[in-house]
């Protein structure tokens, strides 16, 4: 073999390494993108997903830019889907931590024994096989749970969670007041007064139901039904993911 081809093999081989060795360690495939997409290297280098050959390693960022959305197939059994101006952090420690922007997450019911968890500024997600959106726009901090639960703690001081009561108070009530019934146009008048207050209580950590949505203004958090809007978004980066998202779900 002459030293020219030496050369080229030594070369091939040097730029081939890194290809190699992303594809040993990644922990997740972006499979599907449009618009503007970028990964952050642990290096801070900026590149798009192709020069990664679509792989995403531990402590890469997703970063999706304006008119643009990305899918991202995860190693444990989970998906996230980048709407616009959103960036989704991959930890070392096999979290994941959304710095901004909506983003969809599905998690199959089985996924093994590691625990998974989201993190974000505002509040940490244990996760139990669901499907939710984290919406983390300025001003528009929330949670919304579509499937399964999720197990919502402070990262911070106790939340003051703010629930309304149950909807089945009024039966209760009515049931109660079968014996006064000259009595209950006047009292159902204050009754409807007190249903209008909320429980609220000091907890660090708590359990979000499915068709549930949290919200956020610092330590408070305000637990009501998924709103149009977030239901919207549910739809459309549903529809995004394709097939991928019924595979997660069945």
């Amino acid at each position: 073999m002459n030293t020219k081809r030496i050369l080229l093999l030594l070369l091939g081989m040097t730029l081939l390494q890194p290809v190699l060795t992303n594809a040993e360690g990644f922990r997740g495939r972006i499979v599907k993108y449009e618009g503007n997409v970028e990964v952050l290297t642990e290096a801070g280098e900026r590149v798009t997903p192709e020069k990664h050959n679509n792989l995403v390693s531990a402590s890469e960022t997703i970063i999706t830019k304006l008119a643009s959305k990305a899918v991202i197939e995860f190693s444990d059994g989970s998906i996230a889907v980048l709407n616009e101006s959103s960036s989704l952090l991959v930890e070392k420690t096999e979290w994941l931590s959304q710095l901004g922007g909506k983003i969809y997450f599905a998690f199959k019911k089985v996924f093994g024994k590691k625990p998974r968890k989201i993190k974000t500024s505002f509040v940490t997600l244990g996760i139990r096989g669901t499907s939710f959106i984290i919406d983390s726009d300025a001003g528009k901090e929330a949670v919304a749970l579509q499937e399964g639960l999720l197990n919502v703690e402070s990262p911070g001081e106790d939340f003051e969670l703010h629930k309304p009561k149950p909807a089945d108070d009024f039966a209760s009530f009515m049931q109660q007041q079968q014996e006064q019934a000259n009595k209950v146009k006047d009292e159902f008048a204050d009754y409807k007064k007190q249903i209008k207050e909320e429980f609220v209580e000091y907890v660090k950590e708590f359990t979000l139901e499915p068709n549930k949505m949290i919200s956020f203004n610092g330590n408070r958090v305000d637990e009501t039904e998924i709103s149009d809007n977030l239901r919207g978004d549910f739809g459309s980066l549903e529809e995004f993911a394709g097939d991928l998202i019924n595979e997660y779900k069945n």
